[in-house]
């Protein structure tokens, strides 16, 4: 993974010009590679560029199928392009053929935060009927992530939790807290603030998941993943303000991103925020 991330240091620090150009060139000299598949989805996500994005990913996929541990994270990358451009199902439909825990030959971590954090991507915007893939989650992460400790693992336990077995989050969340006294979580008490806004959005709390959530968006960076990973929390943010009637408090955060990269969602956020 080493050369993955030397190639994707550019993008990710806001360098997204030399930073897709750095990483093309490595694609180049072995487009088989995954790592360097991976890294050129993450310059084109930077970009905004959702229709090459789409085009690279529904090619290599296929080209390289079930050659590397990265193949289920790619497809979700493609699943993210469909939900940036409207099509949950779409979403969905590659969900259950990449990316839902049976049978899966990736790493635990890659099954578990990639199948939580697309359905909750989906619950975001919209979709129903994902009561059953959620049991399937819940069961994953029971088996593979029973206790706190994996930090990442359990900020996206929380997602999976607060939509089935709300015992189990508050549960989860005091071990985290114990850890945190210890000087054992990594990231401090932003990890255990965004599963409380988490539940409370699941709760239809919209009023206090904004109140959570709006001091920890400058804190997301602390739980590591890339941008694309910790959108989640700030769309989350976003619906969160919009659903409570105050919009105009996600204003700055979709004007940020959208100077980032262009994005038909931010800017169909942006303008429902500005009729609040």
């Amino acid at each position: 993974m080493v050369p993955d991330l030397s190639r994707w240091s550019k993008t990710e620090a806001g360098d997204l010009v030399s930073g897709r150009a750095i990483t093309e060139r490595g694609y180049a000299l072995k487009p088989e590679n995954a790592g360097a598949a991976h890294a050129l989805a993450h310059a084109l996500f930077e970009q905004g560029d959702a229709a090459e994005g789409r085009s690279f990913l529904s090619a290599w996929l296929p080209a390289n199928d079930r050659t590397s541990f990265l193949q289920g994270h790619l497809a979700w990358h493609l699943a993210l392009i469909a939900i940036e451009e409207g099509d949950p199902d779409g979403a969905l439909a590659i969900y259950e053929q990449h990316i839902k825990p049976a049978g899966r030959p990736y790493p635990p971590l890659n099954i578990y935060t990639d199948t939580a954090s697309l359905l909750w991507r989906l619950m975001v915007a919209g979709k129903t009927g994902l009561d059953q893939h959620w049991k399937d989650v819940a069961a994953y992460g029971d088996g593979y992530f029973p206790k706190a400790g994996a930090h990442f693992a359990d900020v996206h336990h929380a997602l999976v939790a607060a939509t089935t077995n709300n015992d189990a989050l508050k549960a989860r969340l005091v071990e985290m807290a114990a850890r945190d006294a210890d000087g054992k979580l990594a990231p401090g008490p932003a990890a255990i603030g965004l599963g409380r806004g988490i539940a409370a959005f699941a709760a239809g709390d919209h009023d206090d998941a904004v109140r959570i959530l709006a001091p920890l968006m400058p804190e997301l960076v602390r739980i590591g993943g890339s941008h694309a990973q910790r959108e989640l929390w700030e769309d989350t943010f976003i619906v969160a303000c919009l659903r409570a009637g105050q919009g105009r408090q996600a204003t700055n955060l979709i004007s940020e991103r959208l100077h980032r990269r262009p994005s038909r969602r931010d800017v169909a956020w942006s303008q429902e925020a500005a009729r609040q």
